[in-house]
């Protein structure tokens, strides 16, 4: 080894771009593309629609969608085709326009994302289903 510091400014300089969202994320985002609902109450109204997931984690989500509920709403995401009860409830962090239409959806989760429904929308299967996967594991 050499008796000379590291150079802190070079190391800084020559490590690779990251997105914003990768830099403050504590949890591995997994690409995905598959179709979801998401689900919140307005004015005493429930409100869905349909969205595709474009990444997720434990602790959160990024969702493609044409409408978005507002920015701090309380949600649902639901995977299309799934069980009825398999729900993750979670926070809107924000909403961004996208180019070429829609707007990206940041969701943070109340609880850590359930390994069924990371499992499903990972490996972009149709639905999670519960029974199915504890009789694989077992």
């Amino acid at each position: 080894m050499s008796d000379q510091p590291r150079n802190r400014l070079f190391d800084f300089l020559s490590t690779p771009f990251r997105a914003a969202g990768d830099c403050r994320r504590t949890t591995v985002r997994h690409r995905s593309s598959v179709d979801a609902r998401l689900s919140w109450v307005a004015r005493g109204q429930v409100h869905t629609i349909e969205a595709r997931i474009l990444d997720i984690g434990r602790d959160g989500a990024g969702l493609l969608a044409e409408q978005a509920p507002p920015w701090g709403a309380r949600v649902r995401l639901h995977l299309v085709g799934g069980e009825a009860s398999t729900w993750v409830d979670g926070e809107v962090l924000g909403v961004e326009p996208k180019k070429r239409g829609g707007r990206r959806v940041r969701l943070l989760f109340s609880d850590a994302c359930p390994t069924v429904f990371l499992r499903a929308a990972v490996l972009s299967l149709p639905a999670p289903n519960a029974v199915a996967v504890a009789a694989e594991t077992y």
